[in-house]
Order: C-alpha cells, then structure tokens, then sequence
C-alpha cells in the first residue's frame, strides 16, 4: 500500500480511513456491484423477510432472533455454529421461522427477490454485503444494522432502513411495519441499484480512475 498510486474503497468509512492514512494517496470509492438476475417485475408473493449468510455470532444471528417481532416471518439461510439455535427457535415458533439450510445461489436469489426485504443484523463493520446488492437489484428493501459501515449508503434514498442494536422491539417491528406496507421501498431499491450497483456503474467508474492513473 505504501507504493500504490491508488486506494480502492468499498464504502465511505474506508474512504475517510485511508484518506487520513495516506492523504497524499487517490482515494475512491467504487462499491462491488451485483450482476442481473432474472426479470425484476416476475417476483412472487412476498410474506416474509430474509436472513442469509454465516450463522455466527458477529453476524447478530442471536440478537435477531431474540428481537424479532413474531407477527412477521423471517427466513434464515446459511449454516454456522449458531445452527441449532436457529433450529430450535423453528421448532419453538413454527409459524414465525423457517431454517432452509445451505442453498444454491440462484435459488438463494430466488428467495431474496420473493422476500418483503433482507434483514442485515451484523455486529461489526462488515463492507459492502453481495447480498445486499443482490436484494436491491431484485428490488428488495434492505434493513440493516447501523454498525454496518455501508449502512447508509444500502438505504439511500429509502431503499431501506439502518438501526441500532438499542432499538426497543415494539420500534423495531415499526419499522419493519412501514417497510412492508410502502411499495416506495421496492421502487427506491431498484432505482439504487441501477444508479449506484450496476455492472455499467462499477466499470464506468473503475474506467475513470485508470484513466486518471495513466495520466499522472
């Protein structure tokens, strides 16, 4: 890093790391993207929200399933030592979760565009989630954890929510609420995508830098 002429970043957190690290340095953000996936508009019945990735600890796996409201439904997929907890809480409340294990990523696809929104608990930082663009690219809300250091920029112009881990249940499930009962979410996930997460964007932007570096 000392030697490069450049710093890639994935979100506005790194983006303020480096620049005070390495001031003298480019610095540019330039998120993953998401390729497309199916048609946008083919998207089945939406009646429940979506959990996917590594069931562990950092990821908030336990704190979800201690804080989430049961009048709605929450779809876990993924495996990890945290399993069988997840295992157990479907057995306790059949009605509220459901355990689908590891699956194949179009079908993990599939699951998230027919979800009323992808729920993103995670503990620490995490970076710019393939997850999270796969669900604004299929038009699906995102509500995510405020320690997530791509937080606000997932959630931009009301393709989601972020929150804390202080949030009481009751304004948790609000939130949940008014995600589900606007379509404006689904819209302004889609429209984020195509602005900030498409194939073209990441090369356009990508394209400019070189640019830049083949000039100095």
């Amino acid at each position: 890093m000392n030697s490069a002429n450049a710093i890639v970043t994935l979100n506005a957190r790194a983006t303020s790391l480096f620049q005070n690290l390495r001031p003298d340095t480019l610095t540019r953000e330039i998120p993953n993207f998401a390729a497309e996936f199916g048609t946008v508009e083919a998207i089945c019945k939406r009646d429940s929200w979506v959990f996917v990735g590594r069931l562990v600890p950092e990821k908030g796996v336990s704190w979800l399933l201690q804080n989430w409201p049961h009048s709605q439904k929450l779809t876990f997929v993924g495996s990890g030592p945290l399993s069988r907890e997840v295992i157990r809480a479907e057995k306790e409340f059949p009605n509220v979760f459901r355990y689908k294990g590891q699956m194949k990523s179009s079908e993990v696809r599939d699951l998230i565009a027919g979800s009323v929104g992808l729920v993103i608990p995670s503990l620490w930082s995490e970076g710019v989630p393939t997850v999270a663009l796969e669900a604004l690219q299929s038009g699906t809300p995102i509500v995510i954890s405020e320690n997530c250091a791509s937080a606000s920029s997932l959630t931009a112009d009301g393709a989601g929510e972020m929150f804390p881990h202080s949030i009481e249940p009751d304004a948790f499930s609000v939130c949940l609420d008014r995600i589900k009962a606007l379509d404006s979410y689904r819209h302004n996930a889609r429209k984020l995508y195509e602005k900030r997460y498409a194939p073209g964007v990441w090369l356009a932007q990508i394209q400019d830098l070189y640019s830049r570096l083949t000039s100095l």
